[in-house]
């Protein structure tokens, strides 16, 4: 799901979404496994986040990052591209050239993917995946992460201020199960 934002509105970003905001925002998400990619346009103060749960969309025959001279995102089904991290990078890198925006001016920050399953393996969790996979694709595309939070074992809440770039996050205590409610 794509959402366009409106003047100042909080929005929860949630899974498989992306959000490019024109107008500011403060958007929130809560991370496991999963990461955010944003980018900030210091320029025009346009913001983009995306949560994405997957690293790349295991269907196809080859692996859509190492494929993908064309924008890989028209591939996938609108109802679940946005739920991996290669679709959701190249897609919001498209929407800011779409915008006039050139990458050399995007600043990007990743976040997330937590081995939050208690995987005894971290090379082989979905977190790692998802890191690694945002790490390549961003490097291939030349855009350089200035700032980080990734890994670990526990989840976090993430605010983003998208005509500031500014993130804030919050890292959740470990050893607090989810309790069920009664």
């Amino acid at each position: 799901m794509v959402m366009k934002s409106s003047t100042h509105e909080k929005v929860f970003l949630k899974a498989g979404e992306v959000l490019i905001a024109e107008k500011p925002s403060r958007i929130y998400t809560i991370l496991g496994s999963c990461v955010a990619v944003i980018m900030f346009s210091p320029r025009t103060g346009i913001g983009a986040i995306c949560h994405a749960q997957l690293a790349e969309n295991k269907e196809t025959s080859s692996r859509c990052s190492d494929t993908c001279p064309v924008k890989c995102f028209t591939q996938v089904s609108k109802t679940t591209q946005f739920k991996y991290v290669s679709c959701s990078i190249r897609y919001m890198v498209d929407q800011f050239e779409k915008r006039g925006i050139s990458k050399k001016e995007i600043d990007v920050k990743l976040f997330g993917g937590a081995n939050v399953l208690k995987s005894g393996n971290n090379q082989q969790t979905i977190g790692h995946q998802n890191i690694e996979t945002a790490t390549k694709i961003l490097k291939n595309m030349r855009l350089e992460v200035i700032s980080h939070s990734v890994g670990g074992n526990t989840g976090m809440t993430l605010y983003f201020d998208s005509n500031t770039g500014i993130v804030h996050l919050k890292r959740h205590k470990q050893g607090n199960p989810w309790r069920p409610l009664l």
